[in-house]
């Protein structure tokens, strides 16, 4: 699907239908915290988006927006269950993507404020290994 710059893909907190593949363009990542600070950041070809939410069946962290005019591949939730539940190589590839995504939700709930040595998630692991 073509998606014309401005276009929002998905709204923080909506549930997920699914993940979406960019293939072409550039898509805005952007956040509201608690706080009610918002962080952002730019992604380009090849970033999966929804990945997380759609695997864990929670609302999407994050809203996405299109900066350029973008090309972007749709696969719905049971399609990507499938793919994890059946081929290997997508589920590792699946992990390394959710593996990224904690480790800036961990950064971003940290804050200024680093777990300090013995204390849950202190050792540079996630609190939930």
């Amino acid at each position: 699907m073509v998606s014309p710059r401005g276009t929002i893909l998905f709204r923080q907190g909506q549930q997920p239908t699914g993940v979406l593949v960019l293939r072409k363009g550039k898509v805005r990542l952007s956040r509201v915290g608690h706080d009610g600070e918002t962080s952002s950041k730019i992604v380009g070809a090849g970033h999966i988006l929804g990945l997380l939410a759609t695997v864990s069946d929670q609302p999407y962290l994050k809203t996405a927006e299109t900066t350029v005019d973008s090309e972007l591949v749709s696969v719905d939730r049971p399609r990507v269950m499938g793919l994890l539940s059946r081929r290997a190589d997508f589920w590792l590839q699946a992990v390394e993507v959710i593996k990224r995504e904690m480790k800036l939700i961990r950064k971003q709930v940290m804050g200024s404020h680093p777990a300090k040595a013995g204390s849950p998630g202190g050792d540079g692991q996630a609190a939930t290994d």
